[in-house]
């Protein structure tokens, strides 16, 4: 693949321009298609983090100021850029992610949606007015920017999600800086080269800054003069968002999205074949690599022998290879990282009496290749019942009755998204009711959702407002209260002033003779 960044390799994006990391220098990662080196990328410090804050400080209050309906012109013309240079982005979530292209081409067609989605959401609604208690009185409120904001995304989708906040903060008036996961720099940066200069949105609007968590992540969630800090990623270190925001002199704002444990529910009633095909797309899809991915699949017993049937036949015949390869249904794991945790839980379970019923074969090429593993008599002392995956391996356990499925899936640490496969009406209703989850669906699979759809997990799987859809406005801007009392109306001499303003008019502005015509100004 051509390399694309020739104005950005070891660069950061900040204030419109490219620019040189400090004391940090610049890495290489591997490609996890073939171990070729990625790179070089920026190893931001905390000078470089100041700089690009200070860009969106300096920017914020121009962009903020900006009538929605300029606002909203940006962002079209950004959508418009990413929908001209699709093809170079998905090829790059390809080939430093490892995805299907053909899920990448899907990440920035929804990409494209967010943008769209919120350069109309902010012409559609900029308060709301209420009545006040005295006559003639209007309450409103408005939405106002927050200002710079922070953006920490993760590597699995290196587009969407950052445009699943991006949108949203651009849109509310705000100004950004964003730091992409340390294995997926290149389509963050790609981004800036191809959309953002395109697009001629303002400099310091947005910014891009690369490297380690530890340092450039570090840096960027403390700083000082930041409003709002919004992240995806684990739950370990979501947390340490959350507690660096809270234990600021003055707290800042804070949205984490964090892990999944997503259930899938397959009742006794399911079209099995039907279940099947739910379950596998579930774990199949970015290789399992996704916080929505179905982690856990509970059936119910006595269907528990055709389920594993069905499932077993389809994972012997998927084909594992490299995501540019149509003909590839899995593709490699982000890093050598990942493959070995991957591959550590489900031996520490097979430990502990894990089954394993199916799994596909491995191309023989290079790359962090795991064909997809469907697992039997998985139990809750197992770390592939209780731990995110992250990894096309699919756990089934089995469950009695409702009762207990509903029991088990909410005994679950995460709790981002669950399924339920029946064709029970009454059956589906009570799920829906009963489970503790962000995100519940009817007969589909775990993962997936929608621009205009709010999206965020309970538990440990989320904090703050969502994302996406109404949502967003929640966390991206303050509202202010406002009070409107109308004052006397002045009146020209020889106008005759109403009686019942008579008193007012004498009090504020001007003098009444007898008759109520105005006399003239006090």
């Amino acid at each position: 693949m051509p390399v694309r960044l020739r104005v950005a390799a070891g660069r950061n994006f900040i204030d419109g321009k490219w620019e040189l990391p400090g004391s940090g220098g610049a890495s290489t990662r591997r490609c996890p298609l073939d171990h070729c080196d990625l790179g070089p990328y920026a190893e931001s410090d905390a000078d470089d983090v100041d700089a690009a804050v200070d860009a969106a400080v300096n920017a914020a209050e121009a962009w903020g100021a900006l009538a929605p309906s300029a606002r909203a012109a940006v962002l079209h013309r950004m959508a418009s850029s990413t929908e001209l240079h699709a093809k170079e982005l998905a090829e790059c979530i390809t080939h430093e992610e490892g995805k299907r292209l053909s899920e990448a081409f899907g990440e920035t067609t929804y990409a494209v949606g967010l943008l769209r989605y919120f350069a109309g959401a902010i012409l559609a609604n900029e308060g709301s007015v209420v009545p006040g208690s005295e006559q003639g009185a209007i309450n409103l409120y408005r939405h106002r920017p927050l200002g710079p904001v922070g953006l920490v995304t993760p590597w699995n989708f290196p587009l969407l999600v950052a445009m699943r906040k991006m949108a949203p903060a651009l849109a509310y008036g705000n100004t950004v800086v964003w730091k992409p996961a340390s294995e997926s720099p290149e389509t963050a940066l790609l981004f800036a080269q191809l959309v953002v200069a395109e697009a001629d949105v303002p400099a310091g609007v947005v910014n891009v800054v690369t490297g380690d968590g530890r340092s450039a992540g570090d840096a960027l969630v403390k700083h000082r003069r930041l409003k709002a800090v919004s992240f995806t990623g684990s739950t370990a270190v979501g947390r340490q968002v959350q507690r660096a925001a809270f234990e600021r002199e003055e707290p800042i704002r804070v949205q984490v999205e964090m892990g999944g444990k997503n259930p899938l529910i397959v009742a006794d009633d399911a079209d099995m074949c039907f279940a099947a095909d739910v379950a596998l797309d579930g774990v199949v899809k970015g290789s399992g690599q996704r916080c929505t991915a179905t982690g856990l699949v509970l059936v119910q017993a006595g269907a528990v022998d055709r389920f594993l049937a069905e499932v077993g036949s389809r994972v012997e015949r998927l084909r594992v290879g490299p995501g540019a390869d149509r003909e590839s249904d899995v593709t490699p794991l982000v890093s050598r990282f990942q493959l070995q945790h991957v591959s550590d839980l489900v031996a520490t379970s097979e430990a502990a009496g894990l089954t394993r019923v199916a799994e596909a074969r491995l191309p023989g090429t290079a790359g962090w290749y795991l064909g997809p593993v469907l697992v039997s008599n998985a139990s809750a002392s197992m770390a592939v019942f209780t731990e995110e995956i992250f990894g096309p391996v699919l756990p089934v356990a089995a469950y009695d009755d409702d009762d207990e499925a509903i029991e088990i899936a909410n005994g679950l640490r995460y709790g981002l998204s669950a399924s339920i496969v029946t064709a029970s009406i009454s059956r589906a209703l009570r799920f829906v009711q009963d489970m503790r989850a962000g995100v519940v669906k009817v007969n589909q699979e775990t993962g997936s959702s929608e621009p205009n759809f709010p999206f965020g997990g309970w538990k440990a799987s989320g904090y703050g407002p969502m994302e996406q859809g109404e949502a967003a406005v929640q966390f991206f801007t303050e509202e202010q209260m406002v009070h409107l009392v109308p004052g006397p109306h002045p009146r020209a001499p020889g106008q005759r002033v109403p009686e019942g303003a008579q008193q007012r008019w004498a009090e504020g502005a001007g003098v009444v003779g007898e008759d109520g015509v105005a006399i003239g100004a006090c």
